[in-house]
């Protein structure tokens, strides 16, 4: 389909509508398109206008269907030829916007795998420097500790 015939004017409503009814907040657009939460709501606000890549993404993430019109029946074979590469071109430049949504999902997950880890390593740090700290005062203090303890009851130090 050719992006360059369609009246933003009009469909910015009807995808401001789909975004509402899908209890979609501009937070989660942005973060479907990869874009900032400004740009998306200057979008929605009719103060910017997307790019092409930026407007598939927000018809994807409303899930709004464009419809595209039905291949001409009448016409030379030159119309038809040019409506096939077209409609090519479109399911094509549709694929790759898919395929970058999907890596910047996966990319976001990875991220977020990243500093779960990030942060049950920094708690792992701590809790061996606590218990390190622990037994070099109960070393340090010989006659207050868990050492001292034992060795009065009979165990390791006599």
């Amino acid at each position: 389909m050719d992006f360059s015939t369609i009246n933003l004017d009009a469909l910015v409503p009807k995808l401001e509508a789909r975004r509402v009814s899908l209890n979609l907040s501009y937070q989660n657009v942005a973060d479907a398109c990869n874009v900032s939460q400004s740009t998306i709501i200057r979008i929605f606000k009719r103060q910017a206008d997307p790019s092409i890549v930026v407007l598939r993404s927000i018809l994807a993430a409303v899930k709004y269907d464009i419809v595209t019109p039905p291949m001409p029946d009448e016409g030379s074979e030159n119309e038809q030829i040019e409506y096939l590469k077209k409609s090519i071109e479109f399911e094509r430049e549709d694929k790759i916007v898919r395929l970058a949504q999907q890596e910047a999902q996966f990319m976001r997950q990875h991220n977020e795998d990243r500093r779960l880890v990030r942060i049950c390593l920094i708690i792992c740090i701590i809790l061996v420097l606590f218990v390190c700290f622990l037994f070099g005062y109960d070393i340090a203090n010989l006659d207050r500790g868990w050492i001292q303890a034992r060795s009065a009851s009979g165990g390791l130090l006599k």
